[in-house]
């Protein structure tokens, strides 16, 4: 039983060495049976003064619950419980048995909650902006924020496929610098696919992570990220990306503005309407 056990059992002499271990302690830890056997049992962990004086007088410490930082074999840190207990059975000396639990997995899943708490209240301050018709620059700039907090990258370049100042649609970057790499806005704009361009210029440079805004199947704004944390990249950033009736990439950039199409009869009987004029919310 003590075998198949998920937590490490050691049993530690009046010196601080390990006496005997289960097999959870090596599965832990990461050494075999041979080496935990004689082994110094403070190896086994970052020791500060606090637990250096525990494994000091375990004599003493019986019952005493403290969370740790396990260290493996390979130099790994996890987060663990260390439990300090004590057994006497009859005349034999009695053993001082360490119980170490670990919390790695646990402490990630709390991480991970918090930060999907986070986000989500993040979401709701965006959502409540776009239907209260907050200022483009104010909505660009908080979702700028947000991109560069929640995957730890250097630099965030938000960029849409939208309506210019010139009533015409081109590459509009929403917020952040523009690389001096990339080919100028006004140059991508010219291409068939000015976002596809982009995010080709962008794959060639190694540090840089391109997110496509997809609408209808179509790629219709780009988040464009420089070193991020490729582990913060997962579905919990996805509802940042996912555009709705109101969203930020496809609100017209000129008060009063209307479709340029006048007769939008044949674009609103089409099954994918075009993103043009899903923007102008003249198609169903």
């Amino acid at each position: 039983m003590l075998d198949v056990s998920g937590d490490s059992m050691l049993v530690v002499d009046q010196n601080g060495v390990i006496d005997m271990a289960n097999e959870g302690a090596g599965r832990m830890f990461g050494y075999p049976m041979s080496a935990l056997i004689g082994m110094p049992v403070r190896q086994l962990f970052v020791v500060d003064d606090e637990l250096l004086s525990v494994l000091a007088a375990l004599e003493v410490q019986t019952g005493r619950t403290m969370p740790v930082e396990g260290m493996g074999s390979s130099g790994e840190r996890f987060h663990a419980m260390l439990n300090v207990g004590r057994f006497q059975e009859d005349i034999n000396r009695p053993l001082n048995i360490l119980i170490v639990r670990d919390e790695h997995k646990r402490r990630l899943a709390e991480n991970s909650l918090e930060r999907s708490v986070a986000l989500l209240s993040v979401i709701s301050e965006i959502e409540a902006m776009l239907l209260s018709r907050a200022e483009r620059d104010t909505v660009f700039q908080r979702l700028h924020h947000t991109f560069l907090e929640f995957t730890s990258s250097e630099q965030c370049l938000l960029v849409a496929w939208t309506m210019g100042d010139e009533a015409e649609e081109c590459l509009v970057p929403q917020a952040g610098e523009w690389p001096d790499f990339l080919p100028l806005p006004q140059q991508l704009s010219q291409t068939d696919m000015p976002l596809a361009a982009l995010f080709r210029s962008l794959t060639a440079q190694p540090s840089w992570v391109s997110l496509p805004v997809m609408l209808g199947g179509e790629a219709a704004a780009g988040v464009c990220l420089l070193r991020p944390t490729l582990s913060q990249l997962g579905i919990s950033i996805l509802p940042l990306l996912a555009p709705t009736p109101t969203s930020w990439v496809f609100t017209p950039r000129k008060t009063g503005a209307s479709c340029p199409r006048r007769n939008c009869g044949p674009c609103c009987r089409r099954r994918r309407p075009s993103i043009r004029h899903r923007r102008w919310g003249c198609c169903a």
